[in-house]
């Protein structure tokens, strides 16, 4: 059994998410197995970020593409963010309008994965979510540089191809084609 050490604490204010404040730790662990320190982070308020799946009435999913400072280049990712409520769905129809202008009229919990549980305490939910209209005009922040809504066939390519490759949407792809609509899982928006 190992016990850990909280070595330092800082907060960061996180440019491109103000109102979620993330807290990252360095933490020495004394174990059996390790002795190093390794870096711990989590947001400040506990929720569970969300990742959304929505399809419009063709069927087609919507992606974003944003900056990602951490590769240095822009990346297409199903729409996703901080938790900021103990409701992953309305977090998540909240994310959904934010990052592509569409509202959500039904929205299903997925399910909870943890995406990296050598770096991250936080789990992110993965959300279902039917959109009346494929609506391609981000009203967030600011941080979308475009929105489209890929149909079945282009979502495969750009996974095969590698324009789809951040973990937390293939999870949440997984997700979805392993989860059927269950009508008394789902929640009216």
């Amino acid at each position: 059994m190992s016990r850990a050490r909280r070595h330092s604490d800082q907060r960061l204010p996180g440019p491109a998410y103000p109102d979620s404040p993330i807290r990252v730790e360095v933490v020495h662990e004394f174990g059996p197995r390790s002795s190093a320190p390794r870096v711990q982070i989590s947001p400040t308020n506990a929720c569970a970020g969300v990742v959304v799946v929505a399809r419009d009435p063709r069927q087609r999913i919507a992606v974003v593409r944003q900056f990602r400072a951490t590769l240095g280049t822009e990346m297409w990712e199903l729409p996703r963010g901080f938790g900021r409520s103990k409701a992953p769905v309305d977090d998540a129809a909240r994310e959904l309008e934010e990052e592509t202008g569409a509202r959500a009229v039904r929205l299903q919990s997925l399910g909870a994965f943890h995406p990296d549980t050598g770096l991250q305490r936080q789990q992110v939910v993965a959300v279902r979510a039917w959109v009346a209209d494929a609506i391609a005009r981000p009203i967030g922040t600011g941080e979308v540089a475009e929105v489209a809504w890929w149909s079945e066939r282009e979502r495969h390519q750009a996974i095969v191809d590698g324009v789809l490759c951040d973990g937390i949407s293939l999870a949440a792809l997984l997700l979805d084609a392993l989860t059927p609509a269950v009508p008394g899982d789902l929640v009216e928006a």
